[in-house]
């Protein structure tokens, strides 16, 4: 019997959007600090004074140009509305915090989950498929 449902957060729950503010592609930000952002290291607004000086922004707009790259799967969404009664949901994000609860929060949808975990507020990231350094599950 299925007892939960565990999303990956990106690219599942939330997908990247066509259009949106900023410039297009990915942004020019320090792999170094995303890395340690996402586990919880540093602090997100660290890689955010930073992505802003490359592009002479202010912090604000650097989140705002982020936020504004994803949006809910609804499809997806509809369906965990009907699954049966009982059946947990979570969500799990290799992430930045500020991101991830921005994301949810936008949209109104952390009450649709009895679960929501980011790795940078557990220190860790989720285990990547085939990834020799985590060993077996």
């Amino acid at each position: 019997m299925i007892e939960a449902v565990l999303l990956d957060f990106g690219g599942v729950v939330f997908r990247n959007k066509e259009e949106y503010e900023g410039p297009k592609g990915l942004l020019d930000m320090n792999p170094a600090l995303i890395s340690q952002a996402r586990v919880g290291e540093i602090d997100d607004e660290q890689v955010f004074k930073d992505t802003a000086s490359h592009y002479g922004v202010d912090e604000e707009t650097i989140k705002n140009w982020l936020l504004s790259r994803r949006e809910p799967n609804w499809e997806l969404l509809e369906l965990l509305t009907r699954l049966k009664p009982g059946i947990k949901k979570a969500t799990i994000n290799n992430g930045l915090r500020t991101l991830f609860h921005g994301l949810l929060d936008k949209y109104n949808l952390k009450g649709k989950f009895d679960l929501v975990v980011n790795s940078a507020e557990e220190g860790v990231e989720k285990m990547a498929e085939g990834d020799p350094e985590q060993g077996d599950i």
